[in-house]
Formats: structure tokens, sequence, C-alpha cells
């Protein structure tokens, strides 16, 4: 092989190279901006296939309505050969993986269990260095956990006899690491100092801005304390979570829908449902909500792609709007959410049912119809308490009877002046 004149490599900064690596690696295997993933299985050139994930895709959007568990709709197979082809650690590195087994998890990834689709991403997603990292975490991180048990036991142990043996095992260990096939080496640490309190969330927002495109890990120490390491780390996303909860620092930058009047005098939101998205009209409140959700993106990408968890109870609305998934009434807080403004998801109920059961007949006949309805005595314990499996049984109450008690009116448009919009 010979190669005829010479081409000029185009460099880059250290701190943007895995990234854009990784966008090379994989561009091919990604939508484009408007095209549906189906789009991507589309490339290929058999029609059947396309046709049969079509299908699968379909059946699936049904699932909830032909009751199978979600087991039921992983492929054994396809799950097998996809860890066949993650086993290769020169095809994942390298960025030439079979385009089928980047694509078709995006497709259709109810056909592969959980744990191999958390094995792709940690090796696709976050470039080349972290591919390498979680390639030997799954080879030979039983031996590197190992290790540092020993190291700890080593440190602490007063009895020499106990020392040599321990000391033997550890040089065993790295033995075994270093000569294996998978081990190149650990990714490099950056040491983040941060201080607990009023500031601790601009502080932890300037370090996940720093760290957004550089492939080391990340070790947090806290002001005032000399302990740092893999725990200290979990603890610094828990605290940042719970200050993300914290219902004063909601209340300047309200990045979520309040919590009814069941978690007064708590210190964070208390949400059953979940934290939910707080729509807010254009201005100079929302630019900072836009701000600290990137700072919240930033810091789960990090907790991603080194294995730590965010532990912020987020709604399943959030995560559908992440996917760009249709939203509409049925997706209004009910009454047992504990968010404010639940009871129009019971009013959204009480009129989907009053549409399903309507008889056919004259206006007159039907309006007369849905006057019973409102005052049907059991609206409490059919549409008060369908969400609430622990409540009280509801004294009997009709729809009108409930509205006037409470006073119920229209108020104002939406959330926060925002304006209302079509299907919410």
């Amino acid at each position: 092989c010979s190669c005829h004149g010479s081409k000029r490599r185009r460099t880059l900064p250290f701190n943007e190279l895995s990234d854009a690596v990784a966008r090379e690696r994989y561009s091919q295997v990604l939508p484009e901006k408007g095209e549906s993933l189906t789009a991507l299985v589309e490339r290929g050139e058999n029609i059947t296939v396309t046709q049969a994930i079509e299908l699968l895709r379909l059946m699936h959007s049904f699932a909830p309505s032909l009751n199978l568990e979600v087991g039921n709709w992983i492929s054994p197979k396809l799950d097998r050969k996809l860890r066949y082809q993650l086993e290769d650690p020169f095809s994942v590195i390298s960025g030439t993986l079979p385009h089928w087994a980047v694509t078709l998890p995006k497709v259709c990834p109810f056909l592969f269990s959980l744990k191999t689709r958390k094995m792709l991403m940690k090796y696709t997603a976050f470039g080349p260095s972290f591919a390498v990292h979680w390639t030997q975490e799954h080879k030979v991180g039983s031996f590197l956990k190992r290790r540092a048990t020993v190291q700890t036991e080593l440190n602490a142990q007063t009895d020499p006899r106990k020392m040599q043996e321990l000391s033997q095992e550890l040089s065993n260990i790295e033995e075994h690491v270093v000569r294996s096939n998978y081990w190149l080496g650990t990714l490099q640490s950056t040491l983040v100092r941060l201080e607990k309190g009023e500031e601790f969330l601009r502080q932890a927002d300037v370090a996940m801005g720093f760290l957004a495109n550089a492939s080391k890990l990340m070790e947090v120490q806290f002001e005032g304390e000399t302990g740092f390491g893999v725990a200290v780390t979990q603890s610094f996303y828990v605290e940042v979570a719970q200050n993300l909860q914290d219902r004063s620092v909601n209340s300047s930058i309200p990045m979520w829908v309040e919590d009814d009047d069941s978690g007064a005098g708590q210190q964070h939101l208390l949400c059953r449902k979940g934290l939910l998205l707080k729509p807010l009209p254009p201005g100079p409140q929302r630019d900072q909500v836009v701000h600290r959700f990137r700072f919240l993106g930033r810091l789960m990408g990090q907790a991603l792609r080194e294995g730590f968890i965010v532990p912020l109870p987020l709604a399943d609305e959030f995560f559908a709007l992440l996917l760009d998934e249709p939203l509409g009434p049925g997706n209004l807080p009910k009454p047992g959410h504990g968010l404010a403004g639940e009871l129009l998801g019971a009013l959204n109920e009480f009129l989907e049912d009053l549409a399903l059961n309507e008889p056919q007949g004259s206006p007159e006949e039907r309006q007369a119809w849905r006057r019973a309805q409102a005052e049907r005595s059991d609206f409490g314990e059919r549409f008060l308490t369908a969400d609430r499996p622990d409540a009280s049984p509801q004294e009997p109450m009709s729809f009108n009877e409930y509205t006037q008690l409470v006073g119920l009116c229209f108020l104002e448009t939406g959330l926060s002046v925002a304006e209302l919009c079509p299907e919410g």
C-alpha cells in the first residue's frame, strides 16, 4: 500500500477533539434535522425489513391496550447479537459498528433490554475516550473495584501478617489488570472544589461549563471537608438535585410547577407525580430558567457518562417533551399527583366520560342528559380519588355541588400569564 502526496490534517483544541470525533463517527446514523427515525432504516435497501420494523413500531404504539409486559417485546436474538457486536472493542472505539447496531435501537428500543441499551449508550454517546473507559470497566471493572477495596483495607491494617497477605493480593490484581488485553489506562480526573450554601448552584454551573467539552472524569471535594472520591462525587449530584427542588430557589428561578398545599412548611417541592415544567412568557425570568436547564442538561450528561445518578424526580411528561412526543389533556395533573392545578385533570376526565357515554338524540335531550350527569352524587368518588389509592372515601357530591363548594372559576390564561395555545 502506498500513498501519493500528503494530506494536511485538521487539528482541534484538546477540549473539542472528543466531541468532534464522536460527531464524525456517528453522523451517518443520526437523523438529519426534520427527519424521522424510521427514515434512518429506510436508507437501507431491504424494503421487507423496513416494513417489518414499521409494523413493529405500529404494534408497540398500541401496547397499553394489548396488556403486554415490557419483556414480551424484547427480542433475545437481536439483544444477544447487539451485545456480541459491543464485545468487540475495536469496532466500538473506531466507530465501525454495523449500521443496524446504532440505528435499530433508536427506532425500536423496545426490542432490546435496558442493560444492552445502556451499554450501547455508554460505548457510543460520549466520545472515544469514554468508550475506552467503559469497555475497560466492562472487562476488568470487578478487579478495579476489588483493588480499591483491598487498598482501603491495607491502609487501615496494623497486623503485619494481614498486611503481607493484602499486599500480595493487591499485587496480583494489578498484574492481572495490566496484562489484560483491554487495559489502556485510566482517564484523567479534574478535582472540583465547591462550597455548600447560597453560591453552590452558581459554582456547580461554572464547573459544568468548564467540563462540558473535556474528556475527563470529575471528582468533587467540598470546602471544609477532607473526603473526595466516588461517594463524595455522588453526594454532589444529590446536593444539586435537592437545591433544584428547594422552594426558595424555584421561587426565584421557577423551573417547576408548584406543588399543592400538602407540602406547606417543607423546604422542598413534594410532587408525587414528579416535577413538571412550568410554562413562562418571554422575558428575563424565562431566560434565567433556560440557562438553568442548560446547566441541568450538562449535569445530566456528566452523570450519565461517568455512571452517577441525579436523583431528581422528573415527571414522565418531562421526558416526553425531550423525545418530542405529543402531550394532550390526558397529561394534565390529576387529584393525588400533588401539583397545583390538579383539578384540571379531573375535569378533563369528566369531560371525556361525557363525550364517551353521551346518548343519541336531539340537542334538547342531550342537554338534559348532561344536566343529569352534573347532578350525579358520585362525581367525587369517580373523578377526585382516581389516583389516590389510599384516600379516604368521598362523601356523596355532584359536579355542581363541588364547583359551588370550591368556588371554581377561570382566573388566568394558563400558568404565570403564559398564553394558551392549541392542544395545550
